[in-house]
C-alpha cells in the first residue's frame, strides 16, 4: 500500500494495541478519583451539598468527643477507606470500612429509610470528560 494507506494501518494498528490494555487508563482514572472523593469530603458534597447531619447525630458526635468533624467524619477512616482495582478493561472503586458489620460506605453513598444518601462517588460530566481525554490520549497517541 501507498504512504497515507500505510500510515492508516499503522495507526489502526496502534489504536488496536492500545485498546486491548486499558490498565494505563484506568489507573490513572482511579487515582483521579480518589482525589474526586476527597474533594466530596473536604466540601461535603460535589456538585450537590450533601444534606445536613441530624441533630441527634450532631449531639452523639459531641457526646462521643468527635467536635465539628465535617459530615461523614468521626475518625476519618471511611474518608481514607477508598481504593481501586485496575485490570486491562475494568476499574473497580470500592470502601470496605464498616462499623459493627455494616458496610459505611454503601449506608451513605445509597442511603436508608432515615439515613439521606450522601454520594461519595458520583461519575458526573467532570469525570466523564477527564476519563473521555484520558482514554482519547491512550487511544490516539
Amino acid at each position: 500500500p501507498g504512504g497515507a494507506t500505510r500510515r492508516a494501518y499503522d495507526k489502526a494498528g496502534r489504536f488496536i494495541r492500545a485498546s486491548d490494555n486499558l490498565k494505563p487508563v484506568l489507573e490513572s482514572f482511579g487515582e483521579y478519583m480518589l482525589e474526586r472523593i476527597d474533594r466530596r469530603f473536604q466540601f461535603e458534597g460535589l456538585p450537590r451539598r450533601w444534606a445536613p447531619l441530624a441533630a441527634s447525630t450532631l449531639a452523639e458526635k459531641q457526646r462521643l468527643g468527635y467536635g465539628n468533624r465535617g459530615i461523614l467524619v468521626r475518625t476519618g477512616r471511611l474518608r481514607r477507606g477508598f481504593r481501586y482495582r485496575a485490570t486491562p478493561r475494568t476499574l473497580q472503586l470500592y470502601n470496605n470500612r464498616s462499623s459493627r458489620g455494616v458496610n459505611l460506605y454503601r449506608v451513605h453513598q445509597f442511603g436508608t429509610n432515615t439515613i439521606p444518601a450522601r454520594r461519595m462517588v458520583a461519575y458526573t460530566r467532570v469525570e466523564q470528560q477527564r476519563l473521555t481525554t484520558l482514554l482519547e490520549a491512550h487511544l490516539w497517541d
